[in-house]
């Protein structure tokens, strides 16, 4: 019981520190994570700097870190830079929702993934395996309800609009 309340108690005090002083928020878990206080004004690692520059960037990196929205701007630059033998993966379904995900999904090999975050991605075979199992299912659940900016602390992420999708799997020539 003791170990809930505890458990408790961090997730309130977190969410409390975030909405009132996110940069404060973000130094305790670099502090958590690296062993040291971030000096922010004169910067002296590199992991001081990429934490400036995660809570003081005046650049809308969004665009880039939308799985979905950042295939236009790699495909413009493809035809821009005459790369025609370069090609991205097909994407085969898009949705807001798992549910309307479910219904339109034919069951082919692909990658599973979601487009506002790190880490969020599984394979799913489509020869073994006809249907995502209920594992899957909720996963996909968990990362639509997963706000990777709260997260992780990177605006980038912050005006994402969340989806699932399912992209066609590349392979070699040779298999």
């Amino acid at each position: 019981m003791k170990k809930i309340i505890l458990k408790v108690f961090k997730r309130l005090l977190a969410a409390t520190l975030w909405f009132f002083n996110k940069t404060l928020y973000l130094k305790i878990r670099f502090y958590r994570s690296s062993g040291y206080w971030p000096i922010i004004k004169e910067p002296k690692t590199i992991n001081e700097n990429i934490f400036k520059l995660k809570i003081n960037s005046p650049e809308s990196y969004d665009i880039y870190a939308d799985k979905l929205l950042v295939r236009s701007f790699i495909e413009n630059r493809i035809i821009e830079h005459n790369l025609s033998k370069l090609r991205l993966p097909t994407i085969l379904l898009e949705s807001e929702n798992v549910e309307h995900f479910l219904r339109n999904f034919r069951g082919e090999e692909s990658f599973i993934k979601a487009n506002h975050g790190s880490g969020m991605c599984f394979y799913f075979d489509g020869k073994t395996q006809k249907s995502l199992t209920t594992k899957q299912i909720n996963l996909m659940k968990k990362w639509l309800r997963t706000d990777y900016y709260k997260f992780s602390g990177e605006t980038c992420y912050k005006n994402i609009k969340r989806k699932v999708f399912a992209e066609q799997s590349l392979k070699c020539k040779d298999g």
